[in-house]
Parts: C-alpha cells; structure tokens; sequence
C-alpha cells in the first residue's frame, strides 16, 4: 500500500503559487495547456494523473455558479466542486482551445496527454525565476 505524504516545508504559500502561475502564463513558448492544467492542478489539490487524464466532460461549469469536476484515481471517482472563478476560467479556456466533450481538458502538443516533462520543465523555471534560492534548493 503506498500512501502520498506532503511535507508542510515544501507547501507554497498562496503569493508564491500566485506569482508562479503568472510567470508561467506570461511566458511564450510554453505549451498551451501548461498554464490551465497547473492553475487547475494548484487550486484543486489535484493529482497529476488525474489531472492529465481529465477530458471536457469530467467538468460542469455553470454560469455564475459552483461548478464539479469529477477525477478517477485507481478506479474510484470523485466530485470536486469548483469556486465561480475557476469554473469562468476553464470555461474560457475551453472555448480559446476550441476543445469538446470528449477531448482531454489539458491536451498535449499532439493532441494527447499532456507531458510530464513539458509541465515539470515549466514549473521548475518557474521556481527559478520567481522563489527565493532557498525554497528551489528544497526541492
């Protein structure tokens, strides 16, 4: 049995995720779904895979309103609701991607999952550039 253990050292506080989410949309070059799929994957407590894995249809997005995502992890689905805000945002990126129903909501360049090198690169320039040297040498 394996169990995910976070070390509250290594927890970002909610500036640093905030500015880092911002040099990662500001930022060209970096794949089109990299900035929605970390935004989403911070703001949820998601799992990568399960984040990777989600299509269109796994999320309801209401106007104004609540919305749910649903994730499956080793089988097991469970329903995330999500604040107003983020529910505006993949509903704008939904429509700027052009993606549908039975899409993956974070694309990879070929239209596949999205890689994990691609997003990992990403974030760690993003801590580069942003956190102080001693919170990017804990990693």
């Amino acid at each position: 049995m394996s169990v995910d253990v976070t070390d509250e050292e290594w927890l970002l506080s909610v500036e640093q995720v905030r500015s880092l989410l911002e040099w990662i949309h500001g930022h060209a070059g970096v794949d089109r779904s990299v900035c929605p799929f970390i935004r989403t994957v911070t703001e949820q407590a998601l799992r990568l895979g399960e984040a990777r894995a989600l299509r269109v249809r796994d999320v309801v997005l209401p106007e104004r309103d609540l919305g749910t995502l649903t994730t499956r992890h080793r089988g097991v689905a469970r329903e995330i609701p999500l604040q107003p805000e983020l529910v505006e945002f993949l509903r704008e990126w939904i429509s700027w991607a052009g993606l549908r129903e039975d899409d993956l909501l974070f694309p990879g360049r070929r239209g596949g999952r999205l890689s994990a090198s691609v997003y990992r690169r990403v974030w760690e320039q993003a801590q580069e550039a942003v956190l102080p040297r001693v919170v990017c040498n804990r990693r």
